[in-house]
């Protein structure tokens, strides 16, 4: 399963991930029986329209609303790719929110980003499970590759300690002294 847990607000069209998947499930049917694409959370206004021309299909499911936080980390750790899915543009200064969940979930994240982003930067350039946003060709081999790695049960675990570290509260404490 992939999950992209988290609102989908209109400049974060998951339209190529969807098509991207299309295109996997074209080549790799017997992946139909086997994967999901799953949204959960609320769907911009701007966006129903464009996500409504891709139902009804099979393996595709949008929740529509947010679901309990801890329903949806279980959720995450039980896929087998968690996707972040950033705005369009040259750069993404911020970090998502739930950049700390998913890395928590201690699963592969497949991430669309421009070329500079603080997610990009924090996993590294050389982090094999990004492509730019609109870049339908690129993600639909990144599925590929995901697909093949979790039916050998390979690298299925992100296992990034250096993250988990960033994100705890020994480099808050660190950051907070060295502004104060």
């Amino acid at each position: 399963n992939l999950l992209h847990a988290g609102n989908l607000l209109g400049q974060r069209s998951p339209r190529a991930l969807i098509l991207a998947y299309n295109d996997f499930l074209d080549k790799n049917t017997e992946a139909i029986e086997r994967s999901n694409l799953i949204f959960i959370g609320h769907i911009s206004e701007t966006l129903k329209p464009e996500l409504n021309n891709f139902l009804p299909h099979h393996n595709l499911f949008f929740s529509k609303k947010s679901l309990p936080f801890d329903l949806v980390s279980l959720m995450q750790k039980l896929a087998a790719v968690n996707i972040i899915i950033e705005g369009q543009g040259e750069i993404s200064p911020f970090l998502p929110g739930k950049f700390p969940h998913c890395i928590m979930a201690n699963k592969p994240i497949l991430v669309l980003s421009p070329k500079q982003s603080e997610t990009r930067r924090l996993l590294g350039h050389s982090y094999p499970f990004w492509a730019e946003r609109d870049n339908v060709e690129q993600i639909s081999l990144i599925i590929d590759d995901a697909y093949n790695k979790w039916l050998l049960n390979l690298d299925n675990e992100l296992n990034r300690d250096d993250l988990i570290h960033y994100m705890g509260p020994d480099q808050l404490k660190q950051t907070l002294e060295q502004l104060i």
